[in-house]
């Protein structure tokens, strides 16, 4: 399971709602929009641990040592533990966990005072307690009730005057032990006593006067004799230990340097380097694992593969093989596909790109491998098959909402297409425009490395217009399609280029006939009769000729995109943006380095090289030169010949033909309402408007946009 979580169904669901909530998608993939409606069945979910490195509660330090008194019981309860391991004990408590109580007061709280009346309030480290010790000839335990008999009796110092069960009687004080000898007393240390004085362990008790002790804290601890703390040696100056290793406590005032965590000691001088946490399940198997930290890895996809590292995604055919054989809903289930693609699409598909591909499922070929005798034999039709599978594909990486804003895109064929929604629903369809047929899309936004995969549940065959024949010329071709190139054809035979059309291993970028159709009544007429234009005309056709056979491969850098109408075989270098839209058969040649557009309403062969912003419009016939250097315009009213050298402004008006010639370099503008031979080299803002036929020849490098409404 790719996912956080158990699934669980509601045992009164049916089992046909059992069946429909499955939650099942791609191997390893993110669901689809319409998991997310489910009420019932798993959720994904991604955590990412950070450590933080904090001491908890009731621990201080780098070493994160325990507060006096204890972590579950710091100061005692009776004051604060501070970030440098101290108690800031409250009011009436001192020592180093705030132990003991301050003045003559007794108690967990220190709340009970001590009262001595005829005596001395003595704190007993030993006992944790504070005591009265009775002058001589006073008991109780404040020291408030005198002895009988005291007062007849003069004990010698240090001898004190104490009730015992003969009355009273001088005995030796605490800390003072009676000489049967003599009678006398002598000090004795309290510390050999039969019983410790002191804790144990860290502790040790020094006599401080007959009878008199404190306790003190052992070698190697800290404290007030009564808590002993371990020196901790890291917690100062981390221990000495250099910057790249960690101070680790051994034991009172002891300590060693040791690797942090992540890393291990390397050689002999023990230098710390960084531990290998790679393994074999870190990444995914088409990625490279390196610890880049410590418990820290980077996935990296290899060369070929896109992704963040821990899902790597190949190229398309590579993908479908893989989901063929991973997804639980896919599985089995993409092999036509597979094998279609492979015959047909293997190095287009593996080493150019991107593409977006609608990829039918097994049972969406059920009708052509009927209709066709099986499969095998619906894939010998080489030609169909490729425009059927052309009818799937688009140039660009799309997901599905990236297309939902196109009214129609454009398929690989040069058929229009456009996504059916039901946003309610959540569901797409994919169509081709002016067709019923259509393919519901199954599992959207599969990402391969060198485009997008949508899997739908239908195979779309519409027929092509016109079907090739791998055995014929391209002229014969044409001639088979009489009611598309007849026109073009025809003038074919006038000029003489028969032979050159029928070479073999040639391309051919043919004229429909509505382009021709759209020229002024009699152009046609005078292209294939006139002398000049003849020549004019064999040029031009023979620039739609070209040697070699030319498919479709993308090598842009960023988001080419193809848009077409009609029939074209197309090939695309511009570094970024390149758009192409046509409606009809055309040879497109772009060298433009940013945003080449070209749109055209007729048949045109157009190269262009301008420098910037060359924008030509013709109605009709007109041949035009200009060398202006600004603004030059020509408006002639009657017959004229007119040269113009002015640098600004310059207008000519005249009503007749005219043959005109303009040497102004900006904003060379021509109006004229009869026949002209204008020829263009400026070279910025060149703008041409005529009601004639025309040749343009424009060199035009960035922002070149042509709009024709007849042969240019």
């Amino acid at each position: 399971m790719d996912f956080a979580g158990t699934c669980t169904l509601s045992s009164r669901s049916t089992r046909r709602q059992r069946r429909r909530r499955r939650p099942h998608w791609a191997w390893r993939e993110k669901p689809s929009r319409w998991v997310s409606r489910l009420r019932r069945g798993c959720k994904a979910r991604c955590l990412k641990v950070i450590q933080i490195p904090a001491c908890c509660q009731g621990f201080w330090g780098d070493n994160c040592d325990e507060c006096p008194g204890g972590a579950s019981n710091q100061c005692n309860g009776n004051g604060v533990c501070m970030k440098d391991g101290t108690c800031s004990c409250d009011s009436g408590f001192r020592g180093t966990a705030c132990e003991i109580c301050e003045g003559k007061t007794n108690g967990s709280r220190c709340s009970i005072e001590c009262g001595c009346v005829h005596g001395k309030c003595i704190f007993l480290s030993g006992m944790k307690r504070t005591v009265c010790l009775c002058h001589s000839g006073f008991r109780g335990r404040k020291c408030d009730q005198p002895v009988a008999g005291c007062r007849d009796l003069n004990c010698e110092s240090p001898g004190v005057c104490r009730e015992t069960s003969g009355g009273a009687a001088c005995i030796c004080p605490l800390g003072y032990k009676h000489n049967k000898v003599d009678g006398t007393c002598a000090a004795e240390n309290p510390c050999l006593g039969q019983y410790p004085m002191c804790g144990h362990g860290n502790t040790e008790c020094q006599q401080t006067g007959p009878g008199l002790y404190q306790c003190v804290c052992a070698q190697n601890y800290t404290g007030d004799g009564i808590v002993c703390i371990p020196i901790d040696p890291c917690q100062t100056n981390r221990g000495g230990c250099p910057q790249d290793k960690d101070c680790r406590f051994t034991g009172p005032n002891m300590h060693k340097c040791v690797c942090p965590l992540g890393y291990t000691a390397s050689d002999a001088d023990g230098n710390c380097t960084l531990k290998d946490v790679c393994k074999p399940l870190s990444c995914h198997p088409k990625a490279t694992c390196e610890t880049i930290g410590p418990h820290r890895i980077s996935c990296q996809c290899l060369d070929g593969y896109t992704g963040n590292g821990t899902m790597c995604y190949g190229s398309i055919i590579e993908r479908l093989i893989d989901l063929n054989t991973k997804s639980r809903p896919l599985r089995n289930n993409l092999e036509y596909s597979i094998r279609y693609l492979s015959k047909y699409y293997l190095e287009e598909l593996t080493q150019h790109g991107p593409f977006t591909i609608f990829v039918p499922t097994d049972r969406a070929f059920r009708s052509v491998r009927k209709s066709s005798g099986g499969f095998s034999k619906f894939l010998e039709n080489k030609d169909r098959a490729l425009q059927i599978m052309r009818q799937h594909i688009l140039i660009g990486k799309f997901q599905l909402e990236d297309l939902q804003v196109y009214d129609k895109f454009y398929t690989l064929q040069g058929n229009p297409a456009l996504l059916q929604v039901k946003v309610s629903r959540d569901i797409f369809k994919y169509k081709l425009d002016g067709t019923r047929g259509k393919g519901k899309v199954k599992i959207r936004n599969l990402e391969a490395s060198n485009g997008m995969i949508h899997i739908v549940n239908s195979l779309l065959t519409m027929s092509p217009e016109i079907e090739g024949d791998p055995q014929g010329t391209a002229l014969d071709l044409m001639k088979q399609t009489t009611r598309h190139y007849s026109t073009t054809v025809s003038l074919i035979k006038i000029i003489g280029l028969e032979e050159k059309f029928s070479a073999p291993n040639t391309t051919v970028f043919g004229v429909v006939d509505d382009a021709w159709k759209s020229l002024p009544k009699g152009a046609i007429h005078y292209l294939s009769t006139d002398p000049v234009s003849k020549a004019l005309s064999t040029t031009n056709i023979q620039e739609n000729l070209r040697s070699g056979s030319a498919k479709l491969t993308t090598e842009s850098s960023d988001y080419s995109r193809i848009s077409e109408t009609g029939s074209a075989k197309l090939t695309t270098e511009s570094s970024d943006y390149s758009r192409i839209s046509e409606s009809v058969s055309a040879k497109l040649t772009t060298e433009s380095s940013d945003y080449s557009r070209i749109s055209e309403s007729g048949s045109a062969k157009l190269t262009t090289e301008s420098s910037d912003y060359s924008r030509i419009s013709e109605t009709g016939s007109a041949k035009l030169t200009t060398e202006s250097s600004d603004y030059s315009r020509i408006s002639e009213s009657g017959s004229a010949k007119l040269t113009t050298e002015s640098s600004d402004y310059s207008r000519i008006s005249e009503s007749g033909s005219a043959k005109l010639t303009t040497e102004s370099s900006d904003y060379s503008r021509i109006s004229e309402t009869g026949s002209a031979k204008l020829t263009t080299e400026s070279s910025d803002y060149l703008r041409i408007s005529e009601s004639g036929s025309a040749k343009l020849t424009t060199e035009s490098s960035d922002y070149s946009r042509i709009s024709e409404t007849g042969s240019a």
